[in-house]
């Protein structure tokens, strides 16, 4: 099975460092993504190959836990 991408652009008034450090920690994603009710990191931050999170979704009125890892460096 081939992995999904989705790509979104936005502007923001944050520098692309700042910027790129909040969205690639995940404990920060129930803050930006409405599907997400609950984010937490799992690793010492930063953010880096390795790091892993878990984050509660919910769909279809069902809540979802999900556990996640960087494995690369983008």
């Amino acid at each position: 099975m081939a992995g999904v991408r989705y790509r979104r652009e936005i502007e923001v008034t944050t520098d692309a460092d700042a910027t790129f450090a909040y969205l690639s920690d995940f404990a920060n994603a129930a803050e930006w993504d409405p599907g997400i009710v609950e984010a937490k990191r799992l690793t010492p931050a930063p953010t880096a190959v390795g790091s892993r999170f878990e984050v509660i979704a919910l769909f279809r009125g069902k809540s979802y836990r999900i556990k996640g890892h960087v494995v690369e460096e983008a």
